[in-house]
């Protein structure tokens, strides 16, 4: 396939993807002018119409939805080449820069963390915390080596390499004397009813909090504090009548000392896979700090 073909695909994936020539030209740094003329090339050279253009946008003629599906796969083979490469030019290096969505056990990632850079006195691991998606697109980007967070299923999962760790379970919690704390069963309509501190829609938890009640069809949640920071979620159920959803393992210390208990409302969220995302194959240092996260969270019995 000739090289200016390849280029043209990628550049029709990108309007594809983003429904607008316009928006397509911003995401890749072109003209307008010059990626119609690209668009066009491609379009003469295959012999087919691949879009019409509309008021509302571009829609892809079935020829091509079924040439977007082959760029994509282009496209997805070409980023797991870049970071092959990178990985093979990197791998005599001593750093990791690794992206988070901080749904895994804290203790346990401390001491996976102490235990890879403290093998070799150079070695530096970079972290970045974000939402998933934003951590997603850092690793398209080839801008985090290896992202760590819940795993993804069916065609998200397609750009990923994925490494299982662990299970973790999610449940809503509030602090003892909270009126919800002492009853054995509660319908979506009561939760609905309370005040929340919540994570915003684009956060695994949060988002499956929204997708709870939308689901069930019932308004809410009501949030009267909206932040993706555990910590401080953590302390506001503590020191008020809000009420979150919180991993198991978040908040193991304070269910213990009876600061917080678990509401009896089944969210269908349990057991969620968590684990390491990545393109391509590992560097020595991914590879050590998988090997240091599963032995860490074996031992904690995660």
């Amino acid at each position: 396939m000739h090289p200016s073909t390849i280029n043209g695909l990628l550049t029709f994936l990108a309007v594809a993807q983003h429904g607008s020539i316009n928006r397509a030209a911003v995401a890749l740094n072109l003209s307008q002018p010059a990626l119609t003329r690209t668009l066009q090339q491609l379009e003469s050279r295959l012999g087919a119409t691949l879009l019409t253009r509309s008021s509302r946008g571009v829609e892809l003629t079935d020829f091509g939805r079924m040439l977007a599906d082959r760029a994509a796969a282009i496209q997805h083979e070409i980023r797991a080449a870049e970071q092959d490469i990178r990985s093979y030019h990197s791998e005599a290096d001593t750093a990791l820069h690794v992206g988070v969505v901080m749904v895994h056990p804290l203790l346990p990632f401390c001491r996976a963390l102490v235990e890879t850079v403290g093998a070799v006195p150079d070695r530096h691991i970079r972290l970045t915390f974000g939402t998933a998606a934003e951590m997603m697109d850092l690793l398209r980007a080839g801008q985090v080596e290896v992202v760590l967070g819940h795993l993804l299923e069916g065609h998200e999962a397609s750009d990923f390499v994925q490494d299982r760790l662990a299970l973790d379970e999610v449940a809503i919690f509030a602090r003892p004397g909270h009126p919800l704390a002492r009853q054995s069963s509660m319908t979506l309509a009561e939760l609905g009813g309370q005040r929340w501190a919540l994570g915003p829609r684009e956060d695994a938890l949060g988002g499956a909090v929204y997708r709870l009640f939308e689901t069930g069809g019932v308004k809410g949640p009501d949030v009267a504090i909206e932040t993706d920071l555990t910590p401080l979620r953590r302390a506001l159920v503590m020191e008020s009548d809000l009420i979150s959803v919180f991993q198991l393992h978040h908040v193991a210390g304070e269910v213990a000392a009876g600061r917080l208990v678990r509401l009896a409302h089944d969210l269908d969220i349990a057991r969620q896979p968590i684990g390491m995302l990545r393109i391509g194959r590992h560097s020595r240092m991914s590879a050590a700090f998988l090997a240091a996260l599963t032995r860490r969270y074996r031992d904690a019995d995660v």
